[in-house]
């Protein structure tokens, strides 16, 4: 939850014009009350700074976990251990459950950069 609320900390200055209010404490406390507020803001900044931080040449889950926990200028550095054991054995679970609903783990193959 602390992680969370420091990335929607992080993250409201993005938003706050969409939501028509006056940017300050009580507008972000109404939009980390309220799960599609607080779910289109983390969605917000994934979509903006998607990255490929475990050079994998994927964007993936691990990758999203990265950028949550480090932020979109660090992600590429190591993960805080219990973060890394907590998220990799979620991770993993969610596989298993994939895989027995005969069902692949989305990835999103990254564009070639020399392209554009």
């Amino acid at each position: 939850m602390l992680a969370s609320l420091k990335l929607l900390t992080s993250l409201w200055l993005l938003l706050w014009l969409r939501l028509d209010s006056v940017p300050g404490h009580a507008a972000f406390t109404n939009c980390v009350n309220q799960p599609l507020c607080a779910a289109n803001t983390i969605q917000s900044y994934m979509y903006k700074h998607g990255q490929d931080c475990n050079g994998d040449d994927h964007i993936d889950c691990l990758d999203f976990g990265a950028l949550h926990n480090l932020g979109n200028l660090k992600c590429r550095g190591e993960l805080p251990y219990i973060f890394a054991k907590v998220f990799n054995s979620c991770l993993k679970y969610k596989e298993r459950q994939a895989q027995n609903a005969d069902q692949t783990p989305n990835q999103v193959k990254i564009k070639d950069q020399s392209s554009t």
